[in-house]
């Protein structure tokens, strides 16, 4: 296995904060919801990565191409 791996502490801190957050009151929307408003702001490149097998919770991550004005 190659690559860096997160320390154990940061690893939980992140899923404690994570599972905070969502027992908050949060709304869970789908990715394909997401996904359309992401576009339409301008995003690309929409991709979704599961957090855990169990959680049923996943990161959207997108990408906003710089615009240059002359």
């Amino acid at each position: 296995m190659g690559g860096e791996r997160t320390n154990a502490g940061e690893s939980g801190l992140r899923f404690v904060a994570l599972t905070y957050l969502t027992t908050l009151g949060a709304t869970v929307y789908a990715h394909k919801e997401v996904a359309s408003w992401l576009r339409d702001a301008g995003f690309a490149d929409v991709t979704q990565q599961s957090v855990g097998p169990l959680s049923g919770l996943a990161l959207v991550e997108a990408t906003k191409r710089s615009v240059i004005h002359d």
